[in-house]
């Protein structure tokens, strides 16, 4: 799949060009799955995969500032908001994945789930930004050029969560869960890089995700009502 994509944005919300973002986008990816799953109904139930995503981005985005006289009355009138450039980003992404998850009916009334996925990413960057006429503050030291810089990044994570749930009666269970989740490091086009250093400015430190939940789910007058109710904990590390 992919798709390509130009569109404008007028962040001075008026019929002036004093703020205007001009972005070409080119996008194309790939992705495949292959699953085996067990029989379902019996005392365990699982399901194995492996999956694969290669993905490729291209941002090309004029950025015309100009805000002429800002801030007034100052001696660096003209020199903020003014000075157009341009962020040439490309990344090419490849993920490999291998998950597994499971049920075990450990009793009549107790269910227990496990599911863990490891993931192993890259991440192949190209990044790097001309400017133009007229050449201000905004645009050369705010904002400075740099050439076309590579950032890679390699790195791999365990994600995972873990459910108990019983049941009491035929209409009503408890649970409780718990999962962690990883977001990995990676680059991002729209940050100031007043370095001139994309290696450092423009990186994004990886997340992780930490949640309990404790909820219970009810079923009355025949099933026609369903009621649910959860409360949770998440704390993002690196958010």
């Amino acid at each position: 799949m992919g798709f390509h994509s130009t569109h404008l944005d007028d962040l001075d919300f008026n019929p002036s060009d004093h703020v205007d973002f001009l972005r070409g986008e080119n996008f194309r990816q790939l992705s495949q799955e292959f699953r085996v799953l067990s029989p379902s109904g019996g005392k365990i139930e699982y399901m194995l995969g492996v999956s694969y995503l290669r993905n490729s981005w291209h941002s090309l985005e004029h950025l015309y500032w100009n805000t002429p006289g800002f801030p007034p009355r100052t001696p660096i009138a003209g020199q903020l908001y003014n000075g157009p450039f341009v962020n040439d980003f490309s990344e090419d992404t490849t993920s490999k994945s291998l998950f597994a998850n499971g049920l075990w009916r450990a009793a009549e009334a107790l269910r227990v789930s496990v599911a863990l996925r490891y993931t192993d990413e890259g991440k192949q960057v190209r990044y790097g930004r001309t400017n133009s006429a007229p050449f201000t503050l905004w645009n050369v030291k705010i904002n400075p050029p740099f050439p076309i810089t590579p950032l890679v990044f390699d790195g791999s994570f365990l994600d995972g969560n873990f459910a108990l749930e019983h049941y009491v009666g035929t209409d009503t269970s408890v649970y409780l869960s718990y999962g962690r989740s990883n977001k990995l490091v990676g680059f991002v086009e729209t940050n100031g890089v007043p370095s001139a250093n994309p290696a450092v400015d423009a990186r994004i430190e990886s997340e992780t995700t930490s949640s309990v939940e404790l909820g219970i789910k009810l079923h009355a007058f025949s099933k026609r009502l369903a009621l649910n109710l959860a409360m949770f904990d998440m704390e993002i590390a690196n958010f």
